[in-house]
């Protein structure tokens, strides 16, 4: 819930629950933070942005701390190519630590802009893509069917995504006709070589690596046959709401 109260800026502020905890977030204090693009451009790459997604890559994290910075506060699925185990710390000096495993994916439903720091943890730096909607949450505005074939299980099902992880083995070959209703981006990970549609329907034969997406507008699934003998896993996600 969220409310105003008075913070140690010494006038209102807004105030509102995070991982159980109160927070106070102060106007002045987010303004003196840039955003993660200028204040970590090694680290924080725009790759993409139109009317529904914002995608930014967040490369390996050579040196352990990440400046001070902000982010635009969207819901966020955050897609982890290595494993990422660091310490957070806001700009009030609360900090929080989180781990998650390669291949994973972990939702934030976004929400106030926290300015923070992270400090690596792990012996080897992080790889990671952070995919934002820019959705405005809607029930009205239902998803389709999610993909209907047997590599394919649904992970992740709430306001702002779905996430379907696919499977194959490295002897499977198969095509794919399948379709999306809603806007998504497809990761990739390991090398893979797939035969893909393009906007218009043509095909080619693409190969992909570790970390590697694709944007896939409503219609046709865009990943038309696998090609090469090896094993291939991808992430489907959804985003749901409506243009804003």
């Amino acid at each position: 819930m969220m409310g105003i109260g008075l913070g140690i800026c010494g006038a209102a502020v807004r105030t509102g629950l995070l991982f159980g905890a109160l927070l106070v977030v102060c106007p002045a204090m987010r303004a003196q933070y840039p955003d993660a693009l200028v204040a970590a451009p090694n680290r924080y790459k725009l790759v993409l942005e139109n009317q529904f997604v914002r995608l930014i890559r967040v490369e390996p994290d050579v040196a352990p701390v990440t400046a001070m910075h902000t982010h635009p506060g969207l819901p966020m699925m955050q897609v982890a190519f290595t494993e990422v185990h660091s310490i957070t710390t806001n700009a009030n000096g609360a900090t929080r630590e989180s781990h998650r495993d390669a291949r994973t994916a972990r939702y934030s439903p976004g929400g106030p802009d926290i300015a923070h720091s992270t400090r690596r943890l792990s012996d080897t730096p992080s790889r990671s893509m952070r995919i934002e909607s820019k959705l405005q949450p809607d029930a009205s505005v239902v998803p389709g069917p999610p993909l209907q074939d047997s590599h394919f299980a649904v992970e992740q099902d709430n306001a702002d995504f779905r996430v379907t992880r696919g499977k194959f083995a490295p002897v499977e070959k198969p095509r794919l006709k399948l379709s999306l209703t809603r806007p998504a981006v497809l990761v990739f990970f390991g090398r893979q070589k797939w035969r893909v549609r393009d906007e218009k329907g043509h095909k080619r034969n693409s190969t992909f690596e570790d970390g590697d997406y694709l944007i896939q507008e409503p219609g046709h699934f865009r990943l038309d046959k696998k090609l090469a003998a090896r094993e291939a896993e991808v992430l489907v996600v959804e985003l749901k709401g409506r243009v804003k």
